[in-house]
């Protein structure tokens, strides 16, 4: 039997690999981890434990989460501290409660209560924090083949609970042998499973497929990334304005010329990345004017995302940002424009401006199209409500950081699950992707460093709900009044 060390160690470090990078493979490795601590603790829960536990976890959230937000080091470490004292209230509960039961009941505990306990707490949490739905343990579990398909039935979070429960049974298994031990846990452990076979075996055919193009443009050699942050926060003298605005018309030309060619090779719908377009307030409305050209001369439907730079109110040689979006249809008329519901908390959250305004939901000949920007896509209440308008397709232009391109990707893949609604992510910095509702990745391109990074191909149109978005979600994200 291995030592209480040993079974830490190892089930850290399954967690510190999982928590460092959500690709295959660490999708089993995360699998695995809770169920080692259970096995461990149903042998021998010494209340100590529970700290070896706690440690273990900040240790492993503070190496997995290193690069992913931009906040200094203490803040990461006090965060950690306090949000794994959090998720460590299941294993007292475990601890403290199923430790006395030595029944087939103390068995049944041992399998709900911890996972119970530790989803309830995901749900309630999630919109009450900043980060959204950030760190829910059923992510982990996105890249199981078999699993995937489950998150039709039961939700982001209804996938973190069968992630904790299914180790939790095969505890069970290892404990003294009877006909109903085996009976109940492999009932639990393999139901899911089976599911996911069935599923994979039924999906749906497309109603229709359209062609559609993603366009992030190159890097501009007149403005970088670090130089569009100090825009913000200081006084901008006219020389600086005017370098900007030389930027900006470069950026933009660049970005027609890339429209124009994809609707020659025929794209039907384009979308770019986020604030592509960057302008200042006066210069809006001939962006406006120019993209109702462009659209209208090529018969495309077109989502532009913009920033807008504006004067601070009661600072006005400072700027803040409004980062929006505006959707075309084939005759140029502009039919729709959204801001950002979820600045990222800090730098963009400060800098912001502009109204909320509801998610957008187009009825067009490709179907019916709404669109949301990066962060909100970690949301599931705002694709539940473009979903509750009968939306069918969703575009998500984002812009993201390297460390955390592949995490915003395995979140649109989960939201087009849950929701059964195609999407189209066209992301600076990050993976670009056409997601089927059954979050097969139909296409997909990395960001380039040089040159503009595109996406093409064909994006399915499904029709009709999914199972959890006709039962669970209506529960927990009702449609707005």
């Amino acid at each position: 039997m291995l030592s209480l060390v040993s079974w830490l160690i190892l089930a850290g470090a399954a967690g510190i690999l999982a928590l460092s990078s959500l690709r295959k493979p660490w999708w089993w490795l995360t699998f695995w981890g809770p169920f080692l601590l259970l096995y461990f603790l149903k042998l021998n829960p010494e209340y100590s434990s529970l700290l070896f536990i706690y440690l273990t976890l900040v240790i492993g959230g503070l190496l997995g989460n290193i690069g992913m937000i931009p906040s200094p080091l203490p803040l990461q470490i006090l965060l950690q501290l306090t949000g794994q004292a959090y998720a460590c209230m299941p294993l007292a509960f475990y601890l403290f409660l199923v430790r006395n039961f030595d029944t087939f009941a103390g068995d049944i505990m041992s399998i709900l209560l911890f996972p119970l306990s530790y989803t309830l707490l995901e749900v309630f949490s999630a919109p009450k924090q900043p980060f959204g739905t950030w760190g829910v343990t059923g992510y982990l579990q996105i890249d199981n083949p078999l699993w995937r398909p489950l998150t039709r039935f039961v939700g982001i979070f209804g996938l973190s609970f069968l992630s904790l429960a299914v180790p939790a049974a095969l505890v069970v298994l290892l404990q003294p042998i009877s006909i109903t031990r085996i009976v109940f846990a492999a009932t639990v452990s393999l139901l899911p499973w089976l599911l996911g076979l069935v599923l994979l075996r039924n999906s749906r055919k497309p109603s229709r497929t359209i062609q559609v193009a993603g366009i992030t443009t190159e890097k501009s050699p007149l403005l970088h990334g670090q130089e569009v942050v100090e825009l913000f926060g200081r006084p901008v003298d006219e020389e600086k304005r005017a370098s900007v605005k030389a930027h900006c018309a470069q950026t933009i030309q660049r970005l027609c010329e890339h429209i124009q060619e994809e609707a020659v090779a025929g794209a039907e719908l384009i979308i770019a990345a986020e604030a592509e377009a960057m302008v200042f307030a006066e210069d809006f409305t001939a962006l406006q004017e120019r993209a109702t050209q462009l659209t209208q001369e090529n018969g495309i439907y077109l989502l532009l995302p913009y920033l807008k730079l504006l004067p601070r109110p009661n600072a006005p040689q400072e700027l803040v940002m409004e980062n929006g979006a505006l959707f075309f249809d084939a005759s140029g008329k502009q039919r729709a424009q959204y801001i950002k519901r979820k600045p990222v908390p800090g730098f963009e959250q400060l800098n912001s401006a502009g109204q909320e305004t509801p998610v957008p939901v187009i009825d067009t000949p490709l179907g019916k199209i709404a669109f949301l920007i990066c962060f909100d896509n970690d949301f599931p209440e705002l694709v539940a409500e473009a979903k509750s308008k009968g939306a069918e397709i969703v575009l998500a232009p984002a812009s993201d950081w390297e460390s955390i391109g592949h995490a915003h990707h395995t979140m649109s893949r989960t939201r087009a699950l849950e929701f059964s609604v195609s999407y189209l992510r066209q992301a600076r910095r990050g993976h670009s992707a056409l997601i089927s509702p059954f979050g097969e990745v139909l296409e997909l391109s990395i960001h380039q460093e040089e040159g503009p990074t595109l996406l093409r191909g064909q994006l399915p149109v499904y029709q009709g709900p999914s199972v959890y978005n006709s039962t669970w979600a209506r529960l927990l994200y009702p449609s707005p009044s």
